[in-house]
């Protein structure tokens, strides 16, 4: 027996086909998508990028840094941490020279920045606390300039010849740091590890 089938429906048999196609082809790509999305996803997850800036410094996210520093969400964190030194309470409550000043080649005055001039009190204790001597020294005058500064710079100079500005580590207890930080940066210091 030989079935003929109209034209019209005809049509709409192959129409019918060609959209179940069309569907199958759609739903196969979308399938195939979204595997190579999570695999894409997952990698980026995965993939380490080196650190820049503020990351290379402090890595992880900002929320992490503050539950690291609050032994309050952090439970790991027994002890109560101790206060940060302050220069008050090393240094006294005027570590550094009130105004110093060079004076220029046509009489006048410039000021200088007072945490490169500690007070012979604070010199004194920078050098109990390095195991140096007080020297003073003119740190910002060239040999034989015009320039010409009026208060020298309290210098503590270590066994081993290296000077150290005392106002410069009196400074380092201006900023709520903790003792170990300061330790490790007097110690840079101390090694030529900052270039001083």
């Amino acid at each position: 027996m030989i079935v003929t089938l109209d034209s019209s429906t005809a049509s709409q048999q192959v129409a019918a086909t060609a959209t179940a196609q069309a569907g199958d082809a759609t739903t196969a790509f979308s399938e195939a998508l979204g595997q190579a999305t999570s695999v894409a996803a997952a990698t980026a997850s995965t993939a380490t990028t080196p650190a820049t800036g503020l990351q290379a410094i402090f890595p992880g996210v900002p929320a992490d840094w503050a539950a690291a520093q609050d032994p309050a969400q952090d439970p790991a964190q027994d002890a109560a941490p101790t206060a940060a030194p302050t220069m008050e309470s090393v240094f006294g409550s005027q570590p550094f020279l009130d105004n110093p000043v060079e004076t220029l080649p046509d009489g006048s005055s410039y000021s200088l920045n007072p945490i490169w001039f500690a007070t012979p009190e604070t010199a004194a204790t920078v050098a109990t606390m390095l195991g140096g001597t007080v020297v003073q020294s003119d740190q910002f005058t060239a040999p034989g300039s015009v320039v010409q500064q009026q208060q020298p710079n309290e210098m503590v100079q270590l066994s081993n010849g290296t000077l150290i500005n005392a106002g410069q580590v009196a400074w380092l207890y201006d900023h709520g740091l903790p003792q170990s930080y300061i330790d490790a940066t007097i110690n840079d210091m101390v090694t030529g590890v900052d270039g001083a």
